[in-house]
């Protein structure tokens, strides 16, 4: 059997504006609807949640992660995310949103889209989950175990990129 290697996608830095999300099809029927976190869909407000069907947007802008600020910790310096008090950590601040929109909305259709950052690098966790996660790998005998390998490639790439395994 031949090997044969798939064709590129299309990349495109934007989803396209005549796309219908689930958001505007909700929205249609009456749902409230709410995005909260990592959007990155489009480079520019017009493609940003709330042109997508969302009444309300926290954090969704054309980052694909915490960039700016102090990254997982406040303040945030994302344009749709208000700052929260010193030190405040991402993924709490984007669940409690979302808990209180759906809260809020207890009494009606709703649609409550999040998408936590914590997908990307940096990795920065809160110290108190940190030290948890470190003793739990010292008790499993993960210390000194590689936590990064090569990521595998369907195109060719110039330069290697590294994955977190452990």
């Amino acid at each position: 059997m031949a090997s044969s290697r798939f064709k590129p996608a299309i990349l495109n830095d934007r989803m396209p504006l005549e796309e219908v999300t689930i958001a505007e099809a909700l929205k249609e029927h009456g749902d409230a609807t709410q995005f909260a976190g990592k959007w990155h869909l489009g480079p520019t407000e017009e493609y940003w949640p709330e042109k997508q069907g969302f009444d309300f947007n926290r954090g969704g802008c054309e980052r694909g992660g915490p960039y700016g600020g102090k990254k997982y910790f406040s303040p945030y310096g994302n344009p749709r995310l208000a700052d929260g008090p010193g030190g405040e950590h991402l993924p709490d601040r984007l669940a409690t949103e979302t808990n209180n929109f759906m809260e809020a909305h207890k009494d009606q259709p709703f649609f409550a889209y999040l998408a936590f950052y914590s997908v990307h690098t940096p990795l920065i966790g809160r110290p108190d989950l940190v030290e948890k996660y470190e003793e739990k790998a010292e008790r499993l005998g993960l210390i000194g175990q590689p936590e990064f390998a090569p990521e595998e490639q369907i195109l060719p790439v110039e330069d290697e990129r590294r994955v977190r395994i452990l």
